[in-house]
Formats: structure tokens, sequence, C-alpha cells
């Protein structure tokens, strides 16, 4: 459920910190490692930068299969 909500968080504002994204959630940063873990391993997520100024960004996915990432979507930082 906390990586759903960060998926939603991630799309509503694309090249967000995590700082941003899990005060927007009302948690900590630490609690959404394993979360964002996840959804950049079912190609959901990706992120760009180095720690504390890592972005994260949505992957666009291809309506025939949920599993094939087309792009990223989000601006460039």
């Amino acid at each position: 459920m906390l990586g759903e909500q960060l998926y939603a968080a991630v799309c509503a504002t694309p090249g967000e910190t995590m700082a941003v994204l899990a005060a927007a959630l009302g948690t900590s940063a630490k609690k959404l490692e394993v979360p964002v873990g996840r959804l950049k391993r079912a190609d959901r997520v990706r992120s760009m930068g180095r720690r504390p100024h890592t972005r994260y960004f949505p992957m666009a996915m291809d309506e025939a299969t949920t599993k094939t990432p087309l792009v990223a979507v989000g601006r460039a930082s």
C-alpha cells in the first residue's frame, strides 16, 4: 500500500527528491527505501542523480503489456 502511494506521489510530482516525496506522504525517507526499491525492480520508477539529490520519475508503460517500460515521464534535471 505504501508502494502504491509512493508511485502515485512520483506520478503527481515527477523529478522530486525522496525527502519531498516522504513529506508529501507523511512518512520518513527511510521507510520508503523498500517500496522505492520494489518500484524500481518492477520498472515502474527510475531514479537519476546521487544521494541526497536523487530524483525519481515514473516510467510510461506500453498499453499492450504493463511490464514493458517505454520512456521515463517527467522533467529532466
